[in-house]
């Protein structure tokens, strides 16, 4: 098989960018509205001493109870253990030196190391 090397860094490119929109997205939730900040919800963030990120986190995890956002521990320790599968694969990814995904149209073709491939060679064949 052929590898065209301007294809691979294409693929290679797309497939970062799908993972950076990946986490863009698990960190910052698109989808729900902005809301404005009342005063009163300011002054009681304040005073109960519960950051912003906080606050963000309950409106992004949180389940909805009437006009409520409820973060519960089960959903707290759900979403640790999440990252902590997540940061384990990164661990082993990172090992490896990075692992590159070769796909087109919708078909897994090949992975391999980041720095295991060689130009020289695949433009030789």
């Amino acid at each position: 098989m052929h590898l065209n090397y301007k294809k691979v860094a294409s693929a290679y490119l797309i497939f970062i960018d799908s993972c950076i929109q990946v986490v863009h997205n698990s960190i910052i939730n698109t989808e729900r509205p902005l809301m404005n900040m009342s005063t009163h919800f300011d002054c009681r963030m304040n005073q109960r001493g519960i950051r912003k990120g906080l606050t963000d986190l309950a409106l992004e995890l949180g389940e909805m109870d009437g006009d409520r956002y409820v973060l519960t521990t089960r959903i707290i320790d759900q979403e640790n253990e999440k990252m902590r599968l997540r940061k384990k694969l990164l661990d082993d990814a990172r090992k490896k030196g990075g692992v590159v995904v070769i796909a087109e149209d919708g078909t897994l073709i090949t992975t391999y190391h980041t720095d295991s491939f060689n130009a020289k060679l695949a433009k030789n064949k």
